[in-house]
């Protein structure tokens, strides 16, 4: 124990007077001042916010600038809106007329066809 009378400790030279705050951990008024406080950082917030609200801002107003070229879409296509009353079959044949006519006219189909009713003939002639 160290007597009243000495002030510093003689292992680690802590002087008892001193405050318990490490002198790395003291911080002169300059560099105080030099920290940013809550005012800077509200500042920057504002700034931040700002120009958020000038890019959403400018960009809904160029969306506005351009035209639109899309119609809008009813529930009914067109086409069906004022179609006559066609029964189920007339309808399915009017639907599928097109995908047949292009398995119909395709080159490498026709080929296959071909190939099909000579194969077929060979094995009918073999019976």
């Amino acid at each position: 124990m160290n007597p009243d009378k000495v002030r510093a400790c003689r292992r680690c030279g802590w002087d008892k007077l001193e405050p318990l705050v490490p002198k790395s951990k003291v911080v002169s008024p300059r560099e105080q001042a030099k920290q940013s406080t809550w005012l800077y950082t509200l500042l920057i917030i504002a700034l931040i916010v700002g120009g958020a609200y000038y890019l959403f801002s400018s960009f809904e107003k160029s969306y506005d600038q351009v035209p639109s070229t899309i119609p809008v879409r009813s529930a009914v296509p067109r086409n069906q809106q004022n179609a006559p009353a066609l029964t189920r079959s007339e309808a399915d044949q009017k639907r599928v007329t097109p995908f047949k006519n292009a398995v119909q006219n395709a080159p490498s189909l026709v080929e296959s066809n071909r190939h099909v009713a000579e194969t077929q003939k060979l094995m009918d002639s073999a019976k």
